[in-house]
């Protein structure tokens, strides 16, 4: 019987969980009210009346150069056991492709259980989501909270974020699907856990959201930093400061924030020790649309003339001229193909991730001279890519 790739049917949501649960080795009860994309964005396989694997696609967006740039996430790629070995992923991830380009989302972003697959499709890493730990008294940057809960909807919270996740890249420009979905993870961390403002003068400035792990040997909890962001350093070492007066219950931070950040601002950054590190990949699904979508460093005046190889997209394929100038960017056809550089790649550039030099050392963009190694630096400049969010 020949398989088919559609949306998941109605009625087959508690199926498609059963088969998440035994690949993910998740120990879950199914929740019918539980926030996940909808049924239409939702690809699966079918033989028949038998799902066989299925995907979702997050409609969202990502922060580059101080622009929101239109992405689809990817996320819970499943394949029933009965049904692995015969490239129904693959194919689900080629569908996701088509339908996403045809919306218009010019990036796509996933976090990779195996990289051999969706390099296949064109995904390379380009940047970490990371959870570092801090003892609980290392926090105390002399900051001055003045501390209130505050609610996950409330508009003033959501602005503050805003304002702070366009200041880097990758973070994702939230919507209200993934605002519920990041409640929706904080709630179902063990309780107690806390959702607080820092203010100066009235204004908000940080939100700190924290939960109480099992207490250990010691009789100390640990306090797991579910969400962090802040106006300016100012406000980081305001909301680390109210975190450091745990002191005398707690022991450990585990912080889900950008590493390099957090040691520029601790006074003894050696301090802060790895915990947990995801490196998520992406995709440029329409590249000229990527390329001018996002931001650049305005001053900058590049030119690269690129032979880009695109085995799943083929209107991203062939030679194209990178030029940037004047804060904006643009990828159009033609040029002398003097470069050339894997999708895969070019999406790892495009995020700041990857370093062109490196690239260019490990045979990934034959051809580059000095001046389009340069040319390449100067264009994606800009933070390392990080994100706060997990999907």
């Amino acid at each position: 019987m020949d398989i088919t790739i559609e949306n998941l049917r109605d009625g087959d949501e508690e199926v498609a969980f059963a088969i998440a649960e035994q690949s993910f080795g998740a120990y879950q009860t199914y929740d019918p009210n539980a926030v996940v994309p909808g049924n239409d964005r939702t690809v699966a396989a079918y033989r028949g009346d038998q799902l066989l694997g299925r995907l979702r696609i997050l409609d969202s967006a990502q922060w580059f150069g101080g622009r929101s740039v239109p992405m689809g996430g990817i996320g819970g790629v499943v394949v029933a056991a009965e049904a692995r070995g015969m490239g129904i992923a693959g194919r689900l991830l080629d569908e996701a492709l088509v339908r996403m380009h045809a919306e218009g989302k010019v990036i796509s972003t996933l976090y990779p259980t195996t990289a051999t697959l969706y390099r296949s499709r064109g995904y390379e890493f380009a940047g970490s989501y990371t959870k570092d730990v801090l003892h609980v008294d290392d926090a105390d940057l002399g900051g001055a909270p003045d501390a209130r809960k505050v609610s996950w909807d409330d508009p003033e919270v959501r602005t503050l974020y805003g304002q702070a996740s366009a200041r880097r890249h990758g973070w994702l420009d939230r919507t209200d699907y993934t605002w519920a979905s990041v409640w929706q993870g904080f709630q179902k961390k063990p309780a107690p856990h806390y959702l607080y403002g820092m203010y100066r003068d009235a204004d908000l400035v940080a939100v700190v959201g924290y939960s109480y792990a099992a207490p250990r040997d010691d009789a100390l909890f640990d306090l797991d930093v579910h969400m962090l962001f802040a106006i300016d350093g100012n406000g980081l070492a305001d909301a680390l400061t109210f975190l450091s007066r745990n002191g005398t219950t707690g022991g450990e931070l585990k912080l889900l924030y950008p590493a390099d950040e957090l040691r520029l601002s601790l006074r003894h950054g050696q301090w802060l020790t790895p915990g947990e590190h995801f490196t998520w990949m992406t995709r440029l699904v329409n590249a000229p649309g990527a390329i001018a979508a996002r931001g650049y460093v305005d001053g900058i005046d590049a030119e690269i003339h690129l032979e880009i190889h695109d085995a799943n997209v083929a209107s991203n394929a062939g030679a194209h001229v990178l030029r940037v100038s004047g804060g904006e960017g643009r990828l159009e056809s033609g040029g002398r193909s003097e470069v050339a550089v894997d999708i895969g790649d070019l999406a790892s550039l495009y995020t700041g991730h990857a370093d062109p030099l490196f690239l260019a050392g490990a045979g990934r963009l034959a051809g580059a001279e000095p001046r389009d190694i340069d040319a390449l630096t100067r264009a994606f400049a800009g933070p390392r890519p990080t994100i706060v969010d997990f999907f």
